[in-house]
């Protein structure tokens, strides 16, 4: 063969060793430039709840989660997080970029508890760790979040689900609700006690904060829908603003389309995952 073939020969050889090469790595996307990291894939944290079990206190040591507390941290896929900081509900926007993570500083309804003693220090430093986080890992069943420096900050266990809880049979008192724009949670007025029953005959009963009301609901799994709503016809002057809520708390029953426990305590959600109204279990009178 004469040499300018064969060296010809040898340079279609080449080249369609490395077009198919080029295709290969457009195909599987695994060539990379020499020296370029590997970018690995980060935890799913869509659809997953946890439970606090230790924190990194103000001194870098860490501590526990206060017993007889229950903070919790539930990510949706829409990019919400919600849960419980103790004492009050708490509500932000997550971003998870592979193993990185941000978070927004948390809205919170302004309740203020006095037991257990140390409650509401906890909460506060919980909230302010949140806003620090800015990577996350899985361990095991345990969830860790950590500073930018790389601190591990917060310890979370996976919550357990319970698919025998019910809100059914319990009477639950309303501790925040969201804003009617929808941007933030609001604490119930000082001095109202707003009220929710849902019985198992299908009906819905409670105090509105001034006024009695009933209805009925519909329970299909976590699917919850209320209707023909009505209420006694009273008007109160005090507290300030009590009428206003009361009329906001009816109108976002109407608006629920699901429900869920967290941590003891009943959310009720809209049809967009909007969680719109926030209960906590009422306390039983002991007999003396």
């Amino acid at each position: 063969m004469a040499p300018d073939l064969k060296r010809s020969r040898n340079t279609l050889i080449v080249a369609a060793s490395l077009l198919v090469i080029a295709v290969a790595c457009v195909v599987t996307a695994a060539c990379t430039e020499p020296g370029s990291p590997v970018r690995e894939p980060g935890p799913s944290l869509a659809g997953t709840s946890w439970t606090l079990d230790s924190y990194i206190a103000g001194n870098g040591t860490l501590v526990p989660a206060l017993a007889g507390t229950e903070v919790t941290a539930s990510f949706s896929d829409d990019g919400s997080l919600t849960g419980s900081a103790g004492c009050n509900s708490y509500g932000t926007i997550y971003h998870l970029d592979g193993a990185n993570l941000s978070i927004e500083p948390p809205g919170s309804t302004k309740m203020y508890c006095s037991e257990p003693p140390g409650i509401m220090e906890q909460e506060n430093r919980y909230l302010a760790l949140l806003t620090e986080v800015a990577s996350v890992r899985l361990e095991g069943d345990r969830l860790i979040l950590t500073d930018a420096d790389g601190t591990d900050l917060l310890f979370f266990e996976q919550a357990t689900s319970s698919p025998e809880l019910s809100p059914v049979g319990t009477e639950w008192v309303l501790q925040g609700y969201i804003s009617p724009e929808k941007e933030a949670i609001s604490s119930v007025i000082a001095g109202t006690t707003v009220t929710a029953t849902f019985t198992s005959g299908g009906n819905l009963t409670g105090s509105a904060g001034c006024n009695r009301y009933g209805g009925g609901y519909t329970l299909d799994g976590a699917n919850l829908s209320v209707s023909s709503l009505f209420s006694t016809l009273i008007y109160c002057e005090e507290p300030e603003g009590v009428m206003d809520q009361e009329a906001l708390y009816l109108a976002l029953l109407e608006d629920v389309s699901s429900w869920r426990l967290e941590g003891g305590r009943l959310i009720l959600t809209d049809a967009d995952g909007t969680d719109l109204l926030f209960f906590e279990q009422a306390q039983v009178e002991q007999e003396s």
